[in-house]
Parts: C-alpha cells; structure tokens; sequence
C-alpha cells in the first residue's frame, strides 16, 4: 500500500512552496530523503510547458518511491515558484542549495531561466539535470563540471522543417522571426544555418523584444518581402500570434512553422481552423518504443509511462511531461550508481556518471560531452521530429512529418488551408 504525502503549496517570503514525496512499500518513513530541488514556473509566461514538466518529475517521484526508493530511502522534491522570472530563479536555487541543503537540482523550465542559474549551480558544485532546456550558452565552450544538458540544443528544433521545405515544398525563400532570448535565438541560428546549407534565400531575418504581443507588423514585413515559408518563433503566445497576424494580413504561406506552441494540444483548440497546415517540432512521441531505469531491476517503457501518466493527470503526456520523467529516470540511475560505488548518494559520483552515461529513458537517447571537454555536458545523442496539425476523420491531429522514418501523414503545404 502506497500513501501520498503532500505538502500543499503555501506562501512563503512571496513565493510559492511545495514538497512532494509518496512514500510506498520498502520506503521508511524514519529514512532521510535524497532532496532534489526545482525553482519551477508555477505562474508567468512559461506557466503553462512548466506545468507539463513539474507534472512529469512528480509522477516519477511517486514510481520510484513506491518502488521502495533509491537505496532505501525516499525522495523528496521540493520547489519553488520562479514566476518565470531569471533573476528570481537565481535567488531560489540559492535558496534551495543553502537553505534547503538539497542533495540535487533539476533546473528551472526553459533556456533563459536555466542560462541565468547555470553560475550558481556550477559555483556551488551541485549535480543538476537541465530537463528542458535548448540554449547552449551554459555548456558550449565553458567547461562545464556540475549540469547536464538533457534535451536537444536549440538550433536542431525546426532544422528538419527547412529539410521539408527545400525538398518536398519546392520553397525558395524564408523568412525567420524570433524573441530576442536565448533560446529562440538559438532556434533562428540553426534555421539560417539549415536555410544557407539548403540553398534558400533569407528574405528577412529579425528578432523582436519579448514583450510584444501584436506581431502584426513583422509578419506583414515577411508578406511583403515574399518569403514562402515563416519559421522562428519563441513560446505559446508567440505561435498563437503569428498565425493570427498572418491570417490577419492575408498571408499565403507555402509552410508555417514555429516553436514550443505548436505542439500544445491547446494551439488547435485556439486556433481551429487556423492550425491545419501548421508545423512545429517534437522533442518526444508517445508510439517510441524507450525504456529507462526506474529502480534497481526495475524499468518502465514508454507505453507504461504514457498509461500511467494519462491515469495519473486525467491527459496524454507531452514531451514536456515526458522530459520530466525522463530527467528523474537519469537521476535514479545516477544515485544508484552511486549508492552501490560509495554505500551513498554521493555528489561527485552522481556528476561522473551524468557525464559519462550513453543510453536511454523513455524520453530517448541521452550523452553528452564528457568532462575536462570545452562543450562538456552539452547533449550530443537526443533526437528531433517536426509535426504538423492535419485533418483526419474530421478532426485536427498532431503527425508527424520528419524525419521519414517516423512519419506517420505526408507533409502538407499551403497554409491556410481553408
């Protein structure tokens, strides 16, 4: 029998806190917990993706606990809301490294935030795992010793939608818009990169301040210069406000695609009619068939994961939840490993094996750069895919499109499609 013992989110010194831990069959409730901590956007403009992500590190704390724990003992996460703010995230994860005294850390939500707590984190020497994180800017050419980078870089995210575009979509030119932070940023390096190597003209290239909300005027910038395909974007607002600036101005597109919001389930129920034809990235599929470590002899598959996940929060995951999950599945193992090498979680056993470590979670392959390396701890092995809001019965649904490999609908191009 399992109990969940959750202390609710409570006010404290302005910010939201939390723990989570379920303790289960093998687990005392005498045993000190491994911590983890997370300065997570419970509020603010990544309220919504850091949702799907905080969703996935709870539902592994609950396996793995009723598992029996890590070694015998529970784990417990404890958090923080950030309110999507960089310079709050910084003052909670020094928070959680000396007040907490927390043993681990997943970093916050997003490229900003975890770009703006990566000196903290390496200063005080702290194994962190960056869930969901694209920007390179903590790892590449810094010799970093203490965070793992666990999803895909940035420029990889829409670089299979310009492989479309050029191949199969007969495009000739581009247009790219981005927010000027640094993970759509680092989206825009890699579409030019794609765009140049493929042989598209670039007809504008622009970045725009984070704090606007009509995009009108750069996309009627795009219409008018002539590019057939518009990629770029940053995070929800940003996909729903292009497209409707587009249609607004009567935009014909030969392809669309943008970043993050895409991908949302609620972007087709926002947009409706809008959103067929429109194409995003996918960092993970719920039809992969992955496995990762859950506990000592114990593993769980992907399609365990999208079951119990959906019993769990009442939805299917998305990658963001499954990022989560995936994360915390590194992490066990790590600690494992470590409680078998040392008869404790200890931190500097648990950092060699996040750089030394090849294989997979349910998310899909992870390794990164190993250390005493310029780019070490920078993913090298995760993979990407682009989908596209298609019409199937009557019903928009996410397929995938790229790479060929995994394509379950063939691309369509010409946006609207109304």
């Amino acid at each position: 029998m399992t109990s969940l013992s959750r202390r609710g989110f409570l006010k404290l010194s302005g910010a939201l806190v939390g723990s989570w831990t379920l303790l289960g069959v093998g687990v005392g409730r005498g045993q000190e917990p491994i911590k983890i901590g997370i300065s997570i956007s419970v509020s603010g403009r990544f309220e919504r993706p850091a949702g799907y992500l905080f969703e996935g590190h709870k539902l592994w704390a609950e396996h793995v606990n009723a598992a029996g724990g890590l070694g015998g003992r529970p784990v417990e996460l404890i958090f923080y809301d950030d309110k999507s703010d960089p310079a709050e995230s910084v003052k909670l994860v020094r928070k959680l490294i000396t007040d907490d005294r927390v043993d681990f850390l997943f970093s916050p939500y997003g490229s900003e935030l975890t770009a703006a707590v990566a000196p903290t984190i390496e200063e005080a020497g702290v194994p962190a795992i960056a869930s969901i994180v694209a920007t390179m800017k903590p790892w590449k050419g810094q010799n970093a010793q203490w965070m793992v980078q666990f999803s895909s870089p940035a420029p990889l995210y829409l670089a299979g939608a310009v492989d479309l575009a050029a191949e199969e979509g007969d495009v000739r030119t581009i247009a790219i818009l981005y927010e000027d932070t640094p993970f759509p940023t680092g989206v825009a390096n890699g579409l030019r990169e794609r765009a140049q190597a493929r042989g598209l003209e670039i007809v504008l290239d622009e970045k725009y301040d984070k704090a606007v909300t009509d995009w009108t005027p750069l996309v009627a910038k795009a219409k008018a210069r002539g590019a057939e395909f518009l990629a770029g974007g940053a995070y929800f607002p940003a996909a729903v406000g292009i497209t409707k600036a587009a249609a607004a101005v009567g935009y014909q597109l030969k392809l669309m695609a943008l970043v993050v919001g895409v991908a949302d389930p609620k972007f087709a129920t926002e947009m409706g009619p809008l959103a067929e034809g429109m194409a995003g990235n996918e960092l993970w599929l719920k039809v992969v068939r992955t496995k990762g470590f859950l506990v000592p002899g114990q593993e769980i598959t992907n399609e365990e994961f999208v079951r119990s996940y959906t019993e769990r929060f009442g939805r299917e995951p998305e990658y963001w939840s499954a990022a989560g999950y995936g994360a915390g599945q590194l992490l066990a193992q790590a600690i494992t490993q470590a409680i078998e090498a040392t008869g404790e979680p200890d931190r500097m056993a648990v950092r060699d094996f996040l750089f030394t470590f090849e294989g997979e979670t349910i998310y899909g392959p992870y390794g990164v750069h190993p250390l005493g390396t310029p780019d070490a701890g920078l993913q090298r092995r995760k993979d990407q895919f682009i989908i596209q809001w298609q019409r199937r019965d009557g019903e928009l649904t996410k397929e995938v499109i790229w790479p060929a490999a995994m394509a379950t609908a063939e691309p369509l191009f010409g946006w609207p499609r109304a």
